[in-house]
C-alpha cells in the first residue's frame, strides 16, 4: 500500500506530527484487533516502522515507512493476507488518508 499526501506546513513539523500520531497510535485500543510489539525509529525524514496486528488467534506482521519531504508524506506499507482479512486495504487507505487530513490540515 502507498499513500502520498501534502502535508502543507515544514518538514520538521511533518516529522513532529507524524511521530506523536504514530505513538498515540500504538497504545490505543481496538475492539476486535490487537496491536502489539511496536517499533518505529526514525532516519533522518525517514522512519521505518513495524507492528503485530492480531485478532482471536490469527495474528500478522505490519512493516513499511513513512517519508518526509519539504511538502509531502509518503507511506508504503506491507501487509499480509491476514491483516487484509481483518479488514480491506482500501477501508485502512481510507482511514490512513482521513487521519492525514485531520493531522495536517483539521488542526493547523
Amino acid at each position: 500500500m502507498k499513500i502520498e499526501r501534502l502535508h502543507g506546513t515544514t518538514k520538521q513539523t511533518a516529522i513532529q506530527k507524524i511521530d506523536q500520531f504514530l505513538d498515540d497510535l500504538m497504545k490505543r485500543r481496538f475492539e476486535e484487533v490487537e496491536i502489539s510489539n511496536p517499533r518505529k525509529e526514525w532516519n533522518g525524514n525517514v522512519m521505518e516502522f513495524s507492528f503485530h496486528v492480531s485478532k482471536g488467534m490469527k495474528y500478522t506482521n505490519i512493516r513499511g515507512n513513512v517519508t518526509v519531504t519539504e511538502t509531502s508524506v509518503r507511506l508504503e506499507a506491507k501487509m499480509g493476507i491476514i491483516a487484509r482479512q481483518f479488514v480491506s486495504e482500501d477501508l485502512i487507505s481510507k482511514t490512513i488518508n482521513e487521519q492525514f487530513e485531520k493531522l495536517f490540515f483539521l488542526n493547523g
